[in-house]
């Protein structure tokens, strides 16, 4: 017994406009042709469309699709297992022909705007697998390819995945990334070299505005606490360090403990900060550059390789608007194994 059909409406014209059905209205614009945007795998099956009295039949076919990824600058292989022995291997990529070869001739014919950086796998007659090579890789080479067998000028069938999406992807050159790092760290030494340098210089402000606010110096430079036995002390170490003004009477009154520690407290915050500001940049610079060198890794693979993604997918074909001589009424139905 053969499998029961069903028949159900994909659109009709109205004034020269195609309308959906209700099933389709996600998938078909209304428009005057009739194109899916999306196709499904149960949309292959038997169509008619009815123009009058005039009709017309298609068959459908959606098959589903492997992914490759490709590298620009690399090559990508395109599997295609074909099993028996046949005359013509033709690949192509959506309704453009991109290679046919003539197993019985040996001859090669490129379709337009394709050119030799396309081959077939010399393993095709040994391991039954007519990959398409393609060496190297461009930016426009990507979409869907098909691959199918042929004999006296008719398509036989298709090969296995009788499909393959192909995505291609920008290289990064290695050498771009290093010369990123090197330019990171040339700014990382500069700022690392002039910001401690500021920071130090109003940190040597900073104390020496506190010291003179809370007891100026004489004319000698020495506070009026200290014995006149440590007024040559005093003048040696300001002829030293003309920046900073050091009160060698630790047990003054106007220098109480407290205040020691807050400065001790204040310098090494301020000291942290140089350290902070000095590590943190090349900290930040070598995880940006390890997260640049791991999405240039992921992004496809280099060295002129290529990758096959397991997961199986629907394949979105886009479809010939249906043409021919039509009116302002007219039905496409679709007949399907149910």
């Amino acid at each position: 017994m053969g499998m029961a059909q069903h028949t159900e409406l994909v659109a009709h014209r109205e004034r020269d406009v195609w309308k959906p059905s209700e099933d389709y209205k996600d998938r078909i614009n209304e428009s005057a042709v009739l194109a899916f945007s999306r196709m499904e795998y149960t949309d292959t099956g038997l169509y008619e469309l009815t123009c009058g009295v005039r009709f017309q039949r298609f068959q459908l076919q959606v098959v589903l699709a492997s992914e490759v990824f490709a590298t620009e600058g690399g090559n990508a292989i395109l599997p295609c297992y074909i099993t028996g022995e046949h005359e013509v291997i033709k690949w192509s990529r959506g309704r453009e022909i991109v290679l046919e070869v003539n197993l019985s001739s040996g001859e090669t014919k490129y379709g337009p705007g394709f050119n030799k950086r396309m081959s077939l796998s010399p393993d095709g007659k040994k391991k039954r697998n007519w990959a398409l090579i393609l060496e190297p890789v461009l930016p426009e080479d990507g979409g869907d390819y098909f691959c199918s067998f042929h004999q006296n000028g008719a398509e036989e069938g298709r090969g296995d995945p009788p499909a393959v999406r192909m995505r291609t992807s920008e290289s990064v050159p290695q050498e771009t990334a290093m010369q990123h790092w090197a330019v990171f760290g040339k700014v990382a030494v500069a700022i690392g070299s002039i910001i401690p340098l500021i920071l130090l210089i109003l940190l040597v402000w900073w104390v020496k505005s506190r010291h003179s606010d809370a007891s100026p110096p004489q004319a000698n430079g020495c506070s009026p606490f200290q014995k006149k036995s440590e007024a040559s002390y005093c003048g040696l170490l300001s002829f030293q360090f003309p920046l900073l003004w050091i009160r060698l009477n630790e047990g003054s009154p106007t220098q109480p403990a407290t205040e020691e520690k807050m400065g001790t407290w204040t310098i090494g915050a301020i000291v942290g900060l140089l350290v902070f500001l000095t590590v943190g940049p090349l900290g930040f610079g070598c995880g940006w550059w390890v997260k640049s060198s791991r999405s240039n890794a992921s992004s496809g693979p280099r060295g002129g390789g290529s990758q096959t993604d397991t997961r199986m997918q629907e394949l979105d074909l886009e479809q010939q608007p249906f043409t021919g001589p039509q009116s302002n009424g007219g039905l496409l139905r679709v007949h399907g194994n149910g």
